[in-house]
């Protein structure tokens, strides 16, 4: 088994698709994402927008894909964080 982490950073609002590159994922990764708010300086916080994670799609090019809603009416500083698993169970 290979367990192993990712994170990355974006800024949006409202219902949105995004990808990033995650090494070591396939279609055969099982992840696991949280969506967090972060500050001007990257920490967490717990503001005043509510943040939806909705799906969470590991591709064979080495990506993942996430479909997540802001409801807020502007952009706002995000986190993604990923927890990868490969040759877990099929």
């Amino acid at each position: 088994m290979d367990y192993f982490s990712a994170r990355a950073y974006g800024r949006n609002h409202r219902l949105f698709n995004d990808s990033f590159t995650v090494d070591g994922v396939n279609s055969a990764t099982q992840v696991i994402a949280s969506l967090t708010e972060v500050d001007a300086q990257r920490n967490p916080i717990n503001g005043g927008a509510t943040l939806h994670l909705y799906d969470v799609t590991p591709h064979d090019n080495g990506t993942v894909e996430v479909r997540a809603e802001i409801d807020w009416d502007e952009d706002l500083d995000i986190r993604f964080d990923f927890l990868c698993a490969n040759g877990l169970g099929k």
